[in-house]
């Protein structure tokens, strides 16, 4: 059995230092990703003395949640006390670089020392042809002699000179490469400080002894998301479903080779049951606030757009329902944002496709952090806020496991081997709210932001055909893949690419739910199965009848199956629904078609042999008073 010491606490900074303190540099061996935090696990060997010992777990990242530390040990030991602290490490910012532009520098320093000897030589020659000027007047030349020798010398001191000059220009250049050589060394050596966090544990055993700790906390940014890919190699073939997971996480360290386990849960989100409030009617007041319900969390619905790029929606009080000016809704992957207006609007354009957070934020409500994708279109957003119960004071928590018995002063731990995940290879686990994959080979994510895609699984659910058609909209037949037993696949919302023998169909946007008991997935328009729907003006007609008009409509829609094999389709189209009872719809022939009184929607369900054509006739009529217009 494991010894756990589950400490869920707001935690102070620990700034004591002892002299027998053990600092521990572990490596993370595993990591549960959820899908807006993840779980690092860390594992490492610590030699203890007997009595009472301060081990420090340095280098963590700063991202780390601190109610959610855990500790976990092989052997007997007490756990005196659990805390954290921030520290960190001054350091080079290049320090390999600085080494060679530093080499590169004293390269040229060497090369001006040796260019200035050369100078120094130069004038040395110099000093020695003035001397023989002197010489051949002491010893009284001729004249001819004697200019001979000047215009020599002459020459020879022009080329020195000139030498000079050469080299100075040289040596110059060179001072002007050391000077920026000395500025770049000055940028890049400049110290920067790597933060981190630490978690300092005091632990008490009986005798000295080498024990396994394995140590584990949440971390912020970091996620996943879910995608899919869905492929069908014929209507005769169940679909298969490819599930990925696109890892991403900015938490100072790379996960490199460790073994990942994918949760569906979201541990940042409240778990306790809303509790409805007494809710009271009376007169307005203008000066009486509204009572503000803590029970639930921020929430926000999406509804896609044909306003390509365009994200605008409304921030509302969930308890009270009104607009919430003032609002920040952020893109933190864009860096842009916006403030809600009086009415509680909001409006973010020229947002290009992609996956992105969708954060809303105002002072007195729980923050909303929800991911969103967009494809070649827009969104249109519904968010509640909910009201923040602590407000701005200060909240404390201490929370402590079933496992946490033993002295007053201490946790007192007899387990000899760590707890079993529960988690198996290839397996998928299940409970009432969540699931989880364990990835059977190590993986690496590093700390990038990007989102990295691991594949989970893959499934062939029993799979349905049918096509489908809403002629009045569109004259193409969709294949639509129905799934009866789709509760069990564990779906997430998420993008998804579809395939259909072995061509891609196009991208679409899976967003299952729990009331709906068959899950379709369209697979894009077939053109083998041709739709033409027309209307029949020798059937048009309008009539009075007293104080009363009638008007008569009718549509003919034509299906034609040019595919080798037979095919089932579902066809829609519709009548109007009046909304006056002074306007009455009366069906007078619908082929055959089931018409859904309060919708007015009518479905025909055909069943069409290769190259057979059916047509369908829809007509109804229209009574209102005479004198009055309608909208059909």
């Amino acid at each position: 059995m494991l010894s756990v010491i589950l400490l869920l606490l707001t935690i102070s900074s620990f700034q004591q230092t002892t002299s027998d303190s053990v600092t521990v540099n572990s490596e993370i061996d595993n990591v549960t990703v959820f899908r807006s935090q993840a779980q690092i696990e860390r594992i490492s060997d610590v030699r203890l003395s007997t009595g009472k010992n301060v081990v420090v777990f340095t280098e963590l990242s700063e991202s780390m949640v601190p109610n959610s530390i855990q500790l976990k040990g092989k052997g007997a030991f007490t756990l005196l006390s659990i805390t954290h602290r921030n520290n960190f490490i001054e350091e080079t910012s290049n320090s390999k670089l600085v080494n060679q532009l530093t080499s590169q520098r004293d390269s040229l320093q060497r090369l001006i020392t040796s260019k200035r000897a050369r100078i120094n030589v130069i004038n040395s020659n110099v000093s020695l042809l003035s001397s023989s000027n002197n010489i051949a007047n002491n010893h009284k030349l001729s004249a001819s002699e004697l200019d001979a020798l000047l215009d020599l010398n002459s020459k020879r001191l022009l080329e020195f000179e000139e030498q000079k000059i050469l080299i100075n220009n040289e040596i110059s250049d060179i001072n002007d490469r050391t000077r920026l050589l000395n500025n770049r060394i000055r940028e890049e050596g400049r110290s920067i400080r790597n933060r981190f966090k630490e978690v300092v544990a005091e632990i008490e055993v009986e005798s000295a002894k080498e024990m396994e700790f394995s140590l584990q906390y949440l971390v912020y940014n970091s996620g996943w998301n879910p995608s899919y890919d869905i492929r069908s190699e014929n209507i005769n073939a169940p679909l298969s479903f490819t599930y990925k997971a696109n890892i991403y996480q900015n938490t100072g360290y790379d996960w490199n080779d460790v073994q990942f386990t994918i949760n569906s849960g979201d541990p940042s989100q409240n778990v306790q049951k809303p509790e409805l409030l007494p809710r009271y009617v009376g007169f307005y007041n203008t000066r009486q606030k509204p009572n503000r319900s803590s029970g639930g969390n921020s929430v926000a619905t999406f509804k896609r757009s044909e306003d390509n790029g365009l994200i605008e929606g409304i921030v509302m009080d969930q308890t009270t329902g009104e607009p919430l000016p003032g609002a920040i809704v952020l893109i933190p992957e864009l860096n842009k944002g916006v403030s809600t207006t009086v009415d509680g609007l909001f409006e973010l354009d020229n947002v290009p496709n992609g996956t992105y957070t969708l954060r809303i934020n105002l002072i007195g409500f729980r923050s909303l952090n929800k991911r969103f994708s967009i494809n070649n279109s827009g969104l249109n957003v519904f968010a509640l806020l909910a009201a923040d119960v602590y407000g701005l004071d200060e909240v404390v928590v201490t929370g402590v496991s079933d496992q946490m018995q033993g002295r007053v002063s201490g946790v007192a731990v007899e387990n000899e081997e760590f707890v079993d995940s529960g988690l198996l290879v290839n397996q998928e686990i299940s409970n009432q709210t969540s699931f989880s994959y364990k990835i059977e080979r190590p993986y690496s994510v590093p700390s990038d932001g990007k989102e990295h895609t691991l594949e989970i699984k893959k499934e062939t659910p029993q799979t349905d055909y049918l096509y489908a058609s809403v002629p009045k909209l569109s004259s193409n037949a969709y294949l639509i893949g129905n799934l009866t037993d789709w509760d069990e696949l564990n779906l997430i919302e998420g993008d998804a690419n579809v395939y259909f023998e072995n061509s891609f169909v196009g991208s679409t946007y899976l967003a299952p739910s729990s009331l709906l008991d068959t899950l379709e997935i369209s697979l894009g328009k077939d053109e083998r199965i041709v739709i033409e729907r027309k209307k029949l003006k020798d059937f048009e007609e309008r009539r009075f009848f007293g104080s009363k008009t009638r008007e008569s409509l009718s549509f003919e829609i034509s299906i034609r199956n040019t595919k080798s094999e037979p095919i089932e389709i579902i066809v829609e189209d519709q009548i109007p629904v009046s909304t006056d009872e002074s306007i009455k719809v009366s069906p007078k022939q619908l082929s055959g078609g089931e018409l859904d009184e309060q919708s007015g929607i009518i479905n025909w369900r055909l069943n069409l042999k290769p190259n057979e054509t059916k047509k369908l006739i829809l007509n109804y009529q229209i009574e209102y008073p005479k004198g009055k217009r309608i909208n059909n």
